[in-house]
């Protein structure tokens, strides 16, 4: 009935002003613009608490966060033994430079997929821990299925102990030798650096410096390291394939395992005052002959 009444007064009033030219006729059409009014503001509050609601989900989404693939690195130093004719020992205060990761659908992919990519920036990672180097959302990374990955390396640090020989008395010194390389073209302690360059410090008797060379990182099972354009990339096959799907899945973590126990390695030579086990080197920066440095072997899981 109040309907009934409703439609009948407005009736009413459409047809008293259709008959009427004086002022209230604008009246009257105000009126009718303040129910619209009325209108278009319970209009305006429903979607306000559509989008109010939406915010609410939006909320809940972050809260209950989105699936995100973490990049993890992380230096292995368990025992292992050799048969390679080397001495060696496990480097520490050692880092190592990481740029850029890629997802790969194959080990020759031509178009990977950055996951993250620190551009001329990079990270230093801590070979005696683990450290998680990036988080993504996996939503943002294209569908596919993944079977490697590849890591940018740029540069390396690390101290090992060695014995200095000099000519002049004492004749031996003990103490430790500092190592920095560039992996990749890149700038280290705020100095551009090719590929390649190295250098020695010698912490005994004040400090002695010297340029050097470091060997090419070896390729294993675990990894192949390829070396384009000033670039020296580590490409790793996945330990399972990755697949993101067009429907979210759960959050992944990829393990970037560096095995570093004696990884530092040498070929001892027979000479007035070298011992066997110990990394003899000479005070004008000449050392025994490298044949490995940084990791052993690699290993990427995927969990």
């Amino acid at each position: 009935m109040k309907n009934l009444f409703l439609i009948t007064t407005l009736l009413s009033l459409f047809a008293f002003a259709a008959c009427d030219d004086d002022p209230k006729t604008t009246n009257n059409a105000n009126n009718v613009n303040n129910v619209n009014n009325v209108n278009n503001t319970n209009n305006v509050n429903n979607a306000n608490n559509v989008n109010n609601a939406n915010n609410v989900n939006n909320i809940n989404n972050v809260n209950n966060g989105d699936p995100t693939l973490s990049i993890v690195v992380t230096g292995d130093a368990t025992p292992i033994d050799f048969d390679d004719g080397s001495t060696g020992q496990t480097p520490t205060n050692y880092f190592m430079g990481l740029q850029r990761f890629d997802l790969m659908q194959s080990a020759e992919d031509p178009s990977p997929v950055v996951v993250f990519d620190y551009a001329d920036a990079y990270v230093e990672v801590d070979m005696s821990t683990s450290q998680t180097v990036a988080t993504v959302n996996l939503l943002d990374l294209p569908l596919g299925l993944y079977t490697h990955g590849r890591v940018l390396l740029t540069m390396t640090r690390f101290d090992v102990q060695t014995t200095v020989h000099t000519t002049m008395p004492p004749a031996a010194i003990p103490g430790t030798v500092s190592v920095v390389g560039a992996l990749s073209d890149c700038t280290i302690d705020g100095t551009p650096r090719t590929q390649d360059w190295a250098e020695f410090t010698f912490n005994v008797a004040g400090g002695i410096t010297r340029p050097g060379a470091l060997p090419g990182m070896p390729s294993t099972g675990g990894g192949t390291i390829v070396r384009e354009g000033g670039r020296t990339w580590m490409v790793f096959p996945l330990s399972e394939s990755l697949n993101i799907l067009p429907t979210p899945g759960s959050s992944k973590t990829a393990t970037i395992t560096y095995y570093t126990y004696e990884s530092f390695r040498w070929t001892e030579q027979d000479e007035a005052g070298y011992a066997v086990g110990t990394f003899d080197t000479r005070d004008d920066g000449t050392h025994e002959p490298l044949t490995n440095f940084g990791a052993l072997d690699y290993a990427i899981t995927i969990e």
